[in-house]
């Protein structure tokens, strides 16, 4: 059998177009790698110049009052993974970077695609869209005729006088296609690695394995189901047309309706609810009244006794505090709908194979909707840390200093620099097993397929 499928394979390699239709999948390939590694380059370059530059303006403002400085505000820029050269994701419409203030909490800005021509959304592809669609369609159009064509040329009588039964014959061709696929991916696989080990950025090596292992999978489950297709149907257009409508219903139509039936929410919608419930807090007045009675409970202190600390700036804790309740209530609210509704889309990973390839994959990389939350709350504890660090500097001034007091660079370095989250919880993990072992069950199924019709149908009849 490995000499038939040595044979086969050489054979298929002497077809012109099927050698020009390895080349131009692989080229396309590499290309789309290098176009994703030149944007993942630039924005580590750039991330790491707003990172100094942004550092540099801080420390360097001057004397400044330190509640005007929280005013002044900082940028948070998110860090994007090394398998992001791979899988962008959703980082191109995310958002990149968010800006921290005081008393306010915003989201995400300055997406790739908000800088984009509407025409470059066409002919962009990253290798994962390629991986995910454009691979399974060549293994398709590789695979549909390789039993069929046996059988409509005459040639399967010829090779079983050779000795060689039809379930060898069926695997052999099985080893073929693998083979013309490792083919195809080779040097995409190494041109990927060196890109990986040029980025200069460590990456975790189980998240590279997992992410290798579910499009093997992916695409082994395309091989499986194209040879089965080819070795039930007499002619092969027929078992190309089936193919051809489960590569369109699994890839872009049940993905595109599941997705469509998701009732999104505008932020709008929220800054409108927010600015809502913001206006009925206490006004400055109020809040300066209930906030002194607080201070003079918590000291014991009398109507007339001079409080021990700053009125002015226990205020402005306070108000921060209130108007942070307010945002986090309605963003984790909106980051809840948003999860749920990713989670009712995911769960139909069990019966759409792309649905668990596309969470593994965005997963794995770090550029999905998970990871953006994380990012997103990283940053709003780094500003509520910093916001509060600058109005406990007005704390220890006289009430009467509190918006006359400027600060020096020795306060704007006791700032720490925001670094992005690094860690992924428990729960993000389990899921990437739970959609990567699912691949790795289509895959066994359809192997287990092909085992019961080889035995049971004779393969090749």
């Amino acid at each position: 059998m490995i000499i038939f499928c040595w044979h086969s394979l050489r054979y298929q390699l002497k077809k012109p177009l099927l050698c020009a239709c390895l080349g131009a999948m692989a080229l396309l390939l590499c290309w789309s790698l290098f176009h994703t590694a030149q944007a993942w380059n630039d924005y580590v370059s750039q991330h790491r110049q707003w990172d100094q530059a942004q550092r540099h303006l801080w420390e360097g403002q001057g004397e400044l009052n330190p509640h005007s400085a929280a005013h002044h505000g900082l940028y948070a820029f998110k860090t994007w993974q090394p398998l992001s050269l791979l899988e962008p994701g959703l980082h191109a419409y995310l958002g990149s970077a968010v800006f921290l203030e005081a008393h306010h909490q915003n989201v995400g800005r300055f997406s790739p695609a908000q800088d984009q021509l509407r025409l470059s959304e066409v002919s962009v592809f990253t290798p994962a869209a390629l991986f995910q669609h454009a691979v399974p369609l060549v293994v398709i159009l590789l695979g549909y005729g390789l039993i069929s064509d046996l059988r409509s040329q005459g040639t399967l009588q010829f090779l079983m006088a050779q000795q060689l039964s039809r379930s060898q014959l069926f695997m052999s061709q099985v080893l073929v296609l693998y083979a013309l696929l490792l083919i195809m991916l080779f040097p995409v696989g190494s041109y990927a690695l060196v890109l990986l080990m040029r980025s200069g950025a460590e990456s975790s090596v189980w998240h590279s394995v997992l992410f290798a292992a579910s499009y093997f999978f992916y695409w082994g489950l395309f091989i499986h189901l194209t040879l089965l297709a080819s070795a039930y149907f007499k002619q092969s257009r027929q078992a190309l047309w089936l193919m051809f409508s489960f590569w369109m219903v699994n890839g872009f139509a049940l993905p595109r309706s599941l997705m469509l039936q998701q009732n999104l929410p505008a932020y709008s919608v929220l800054e409108t609810q927010i600015r809502r419930d913001i206006d009925v807090l206490p006004d400055w007045s109020a809040r300066t009244i209930q906030e002194e009675q607080r201070l003079r409970k918590r000291y014991h202190l009398g109507s007339q006794a001079p409080l021990p600390v700053n009125l002015e700036a226990e205020v402005l804790k306070a108000s921060e505090k209130e108007e942070t309740a307010v945002y986090n209530r309605h963003m984790q609210a909106l980051n809840m709908q948003y999860q749920k509704q990713l989670d009712t889309y995911y769960r139909w990973r069990y019966t759409v194979p792309f649905l668990a390839l596309q969470q593994v994959s965005q997963g794995v990389s770090q550029s999905d909707f998970a990871a953006h939350t994380q990012f997103l709350d990283a940053a709003e504890a780094y500003r509520q840390a910093f916001v509060l660090h600058l109005n406990e500097a007005l704390s220890k001034q006289t009430a009467e200093a509190t918006f006359s007091y400027t600060a020096d660079s020795q306060l704007w370095r006791s700032i720490p620099s925001f670094r992005s989250p690094q860690q992924v919880s428990a729960e993000r993990i389990a899921q990437w097993v739970m959609s990567g072992g699912t691949l790795m069950l289509w895959w066994l199924l359809s192997f287990g397929v092909i085992q019961i019709y080889k035995s049971r149908y004779g393969v090749l009849s």
